[in-house]
């Protein structure tokens, strides 16, 4: 909330009448933004309204996608209602007049011939917008028809009414001297047929749109009886109540009380001694703090934080995007503030008072006399609860910004870290050949170079140095943000995964599914090397810190930026937004139900993604500096994977971070680690159990995977009966049965967007029995669903679907209506159900990529197949360059910059040190190559070819670029067009489409 006495500084005095705030952020937006949602926003957006406790429980355990005061889905109801009562007039006018128009048009049987042309021309008179005859009739009758005006909107057909009817006329005009036209008894009755269909698809058009109305009418009437009843959710089940009684226990034990390590008062000291002792032990690492720590104090006195409405624009957009608001007040952001450049100059004002005295904030200053902040807690699909803070919108777009622009500038300097020149970062080369060896394969394996730094350029393409890329690109602070206006992810909301954001920027979702790819290919990748003298054993370490988030030291936090130089008013800064004055929702927001945050950080800020990352990034340096830099964490937050040839060595780790741990305030979650040491000196992989290792004892498990003992990724057959449980009870809950809309978006995000991501999304470096695994899982899942909900027997989605239809909408028969409009885009008319297997199908491991192994695609895609076609590639060029040494034929450069043959003296290398594990990691190109294919996911590998006549409908749509949306489009394509005529089912100024996107982008909350 924007306080006017805090602006003032000067108590209620200084606070402006109420009447010119309102007028002023109304002057230059009263048509854009209505006044009410300006007074919401500026009198009341730090709470919703709440009618009672009760009401705001229920609220919170439905999925509905509305409230009462969410002001933009009211207004797409009402614009709804005001479309619907429009089109009912315009329909009703069309079937009357499309029954008169065909009975007046009937040819008599007595001149057939001749009537037959009268009525066509009696047809052509009525549907042509362009008759002369008709204009001069509706002139003198006063009355409009409504059949042309419709006909000659349909602009997207494959055949336009328009055209259709304009050929027509032109057939009349030569049936007018040509008696084989005017005589042709076929001609004219084919013609004729060809109107009746056309009025028949735009009929079957406005039928499309009335199903369409009735949809989002019963969407809109359930979600206002929702909203307003307060009654618990009847789907509630104790089971669900006890895990979230426990967890909330958990949470408050940990939140309200004080670390340990924060009530020892030598803490601070203890703290500045471990981070001296790893920060401080070279010369290159003290070098590095010393030029991070002026970097630091560099900012904290010369560039003092900047506050522009640009940047409040950037933070906003990063909020909209973020877990962290409910749906209303993303909306207000987003369709209210955002535009409203009035609003905004106002916030800015505010944000940037609060940054001139930075050290003096705190979160009482954005209360509005309230005594604390409501917390929000929200099932997630993993069955975890989460709890989000309900918080003033100008406060969090002050944090949001304070944030960002902190990460912004520390995230370049630690990234310094890694520099070679600095040598603080410690780089494991393998075991290096001598020049004279690595000059003599690098010669043989790549054309002279001009560059003087000879082993750069001979590690260019090699695996080594992908490797370092993709570790310092994807994994190293990847939760920090990059730049003003980004989130360092949603890191929960795994059900919406996206490839990157619109900045490039990978969210974490992706980086997990990335995690699994590499390690699945560095383990297939180990066992090929061991076959050429590599280590005979590979060790997986896979783990996270127990409630990560709640469990932070407060001290410790502070402790870290203290050491690296941070200005005391920032740290006071950093304490102040650590220490929240609380409440959870439901209880009312007084004194004595207040309690403060001791420890912890809250969820979806930027700044606890800040404080997180710094606190890890200590872990990775501490795990490159004890394994000299042969051992990288692999994170995303505190989701840790490493791995080794050195099973030693991956101990000697795990001992550390076990240290690190202790000293730092943080518990590993045993639940959650797991190891494995594979054997890799037989032809298959096999476990090696060793019960006296000092490695976590679990299993290595990711999303519904488990890593099996001969190293392949199984299902986890509980867990996935679980989600099969899960999933039917959230389908039956009243969220989703309420309505068909609501069904449908549930079925999309949790069977066609959850489950896919949590099988492991097709990868080469998976193969091809993975990718069949993934198919079989979701139809096993898919059946096993709506076996459930159809009383035990088995069915269809779509005639699920077609029943409740015909159940819930009296005079509607579910049969009748085509497969193609449960799968066609909702953009285009239908209700937009998601099928993840034919969203997989393009992407499926089903053959190997041939513009690699030159059109070569007799060999299955499994990993092992690909690694042995490069080994045979290592022979194939030691020979070629064998070859070339005998002959003595070698490029050499001269001081002039020309070329001359060099003779060599000496015996070529073997075989066996030319594909040896350090040349094919070091300078191989062909492995880096295979190594990169391992990581990706397939291309388009079942593309499709549309016809001239769906290229023609595919011109008007949306996602033309779509795979999966042409896969639908060739699949139920050809019957669209025979029964709608094009791709549109319907004109859009019939279809409720704002109101369904509106809901669409909503995000839903979980039954609990």
């Amino acid at each position: 909330m924007i306080q006017w006495a805090l602006l003032g500084r000067g108590g209620a005095s200084s606070r402006p009448p109420a009447s010119i705030i309102y007028k002023r952020a109304t002057t230059r937006c009263s048509n854009i933004i209505p006044y009410s949602s300006i007074r919401q926003f500026v009198k009341a957006s730090s709470s919703k309204e709440k009618t009672s406790s009760s009401s705001s429980s229920a609220s919170k355990r439905s999925m509905a996608f509305a409230t009462p005061d969410n002001v933009y889905l009211q207004t797409l109801v009402s614009l709804t209602n005001t479309k619907a009562a429009i089109f009912r007039s315009q329909q009703a006018a069309f079937v009357d007049e499309k029954d008169k128009l065909l009975s007046e048009s009937l040819p008599s049987q007595r001149k057939r011939d001749a009537s037959q042309l009268d009525a066509l021309h009696t047809l052509v008179n009525t549907l042509s917008s362009d008759s002369s005859s008709k204009k001069k009739k509706e002139a003198q009758s006063g009355a409009t028809r409504i059949l042309p005006q419709i006909l000659s909107k349909n602009v997207d057909a494959i055949e336009p009414p328009s055209v259709v009817i304009r050929n027509l006329e032109t057939l009349l005009a030569t049936g007018q001297s040509d008696p084989a036209v005017a005589q042709s008894e076929e001609l004219l009755s084919e013609w004729r047929e060809r109107v009746e269909d056309l009025l028949s698809k735009e009929r079957q058009r406005m039928e499309t749109a009335t199903l369409m109305g009735k949809i989002v009418d019963e969407w809109n009437y359930y979600t206002k009886i929702r909203a307003n009843s307060g009654s618990p959710a009847e789907s509630d089940q104790p089971q669900s109540s006890a895990a979230k009684t426990e967890q909330m226990a958990t949470f408050k034990s940990l939140v309200f009380d004080p670390h340990p390590l924060d009530l020892d008062p030598e803490t601070p000291a203890k703290l500045e001694r471990d981070l001296q002792t790893l920060f401080e032990a070279t010369p290159e690492s003290r070098a590095f703090v010393k030029d991070f720590r002026e970097a630091m104090r560099y900012l904290c006195r010369n560039k003092k934080l900047q506050f522009y409405t640009e940047y409040m624009k950037l933070s906003i957009e990063a909020l909209i995007h973020s877990d962290l608001l409910s749906n209303d007040k993303r909306t207000i952001l987003k369709d209210q503030v955002l535009p409203n450049n009035i609003l905004l100059e106002e916030i800015t004002h505010v944000v940037e008072m609060w940054g001139t005295n930075i050290d003096r904030w705190n979160w009482e200053s954005g209360l509005g006399g309230k005594p604390s902040v409501e917390l929000d807690v929200r099932l997630q699909l993993n069955g975890k609860y989460r709890v989000f803070m309900d918080e003033d919108l100008t406060t969090a777009i002050f944090l949001q910004h304070i944030g960002s622009w902190w990460s912004t500038k520390i995230k370049p300097e630690l990234v310094k870290v890694m520099d070679k020149s600095i040598g603080a970062w410690k780089l494991a080369e393998g075991r290096p050949l001598e020049k004279k060896l690595a000059e003599i394969v690098y010669k043989s394996l790549s054309k002279p170079d001009d560059d003087d730094d000879f082993e750069a350029s001979a590690k260019q393409e090699s695996i080594e140095r992908y490797r370092r890329t993709t570790q310092l690109k994807d994994f190293f602070l990847s939760q920090m943000a990059d730049s003003l206006g980004v989130n360092g992810g949603n890191y929960y909301n795994e059900d919406e995964a996206k490839s990157t954001d619109e900045n490039g920027k990978k969210p974490p979702a992706i980086i997990k599914e990335q995690i699994l790819r590499t390690v699945m290919a560095e383990l297939h990748l180990a066992h090929a090397l061991a076959e050429s003298g590599g280590s005979k054993t590979f060790t997986i370490v896979a783990t996270d810190f127990k409630w990560f988030g709640p469990s932070l030291s407060h001290e410790v936090i502070i402790a870290i930026f203290q050491y690296f130089g941070l200005s005391s008013e920032h740290l006071a800064l950093f304490r102040n937004f650590l220490s929240i004055p609380c409440h959870f929702a439901g209880e009312e927001a007084t004194v004595e139900n207040t309690k403060r945050r001791k420890r912890g950080i809250p969820m979806s800020h930027s700044l606890s993604d800040l404080f997180s990352e710094m606190i890890l990034f200590c872990l990775d340096y501490t795990v490159n500096q004890v394994s000299n830099g042969e051992v990288f964490l692999h994170r995303c937050n505190d989701d840790v994977w490493f791995w080794g040839d050195d099973k030693e060595k991956v101990e000697h780790v795990w001992e550390e971070m076990k240290k690190f741990a202790a000293n730092f305030g943080l518990e590993f979650n045993a639940e959650k680690s797991g190891s494995v040491t594979f054997d890799l000196s037989g032809k298959t992989l096999s476990a090696i159990v060793d019960d006296s290792s000092p490695l976590p004892q679990g299993p290595i498990k990711w999303g519904f995977l488990r890593l099996s003992s001969t190293g392949e990724l199984i299902p986890d057959a509980e867990l996935i009966d679980t989600h099969i449980t899960e999933l039917t009870r959230q389908l039956r809950s009243p969220s989703c049965t309420g309505s068909v809309l609501s069904f449908v978006e549930g079925w999309n995000r949790y069977y066609a967007r959850f489950l896919p991501y949590h099988f492991g999304l097709p990868a080469y470096g998976l193969g091809k029995k993975h990718s069949q695994m993934i198919v079989k899982q979701l139809a096993n899942v898919q059946s096993s669903v709506l076996r459930n909900l159809n009383d035990g027997k088995d069915t269809t989605l779509v005639n699920y679907l077609r029943h409740e239809i015909s159940r819930r909408f009296p005079g509607v028969d579910g049969s009748d209506i085509p497969e193609a409009w449960f799968y066609w885009s909702s953009k285009l008319g239908g209700i937009g159900i998601h099928n993840p297997i034919v969203q997989l199908s393009g992407t499926m491991v089903w053959k190997n990529p041939s513009e690699f192994w030159h059109n070569d695609l007799t060999v299955e895609c499994e990993p092992q197949m690909l690694l042995d076609i490069a080994q045979k590639k290592d022979a194939h060029l030691h020979k070629i360059a064998k070859d070339e040494w005998e002959r003595r034929v070698w490029l050499s450069k001269k001081k002039s910059g020309g070329y001359e043959f060099e003779d060599r003296d000496g015996e070529f290398i073997s075989l066996e040190l030319f594909s040896s594990p350090d040349v094919r990691t070091l300078y191989h190109g062909h492995w880096a190559e295979v190594y990169k294919l391992l990581l990706t996911k397939p291309s388009n590998q079942t593309a499709v070819t549309l016809g001239p006549e769906l290229q023609h409908g595919l011109r008007s749509v949306p996602d033309q670029a779509d795979e999966y949306w042409k896969k639908i489009y060739t699949m139920y394509g050809p019957g669209v067009v025979r029964r709608w005529g094009g791709f549109e089912l319907a004109q859009k100024e019939w279809m409720p489409g704002g109101l369904v996107q509106g809901v669409k982008d909503m995000r839903s909350r979980w039954e609990e």
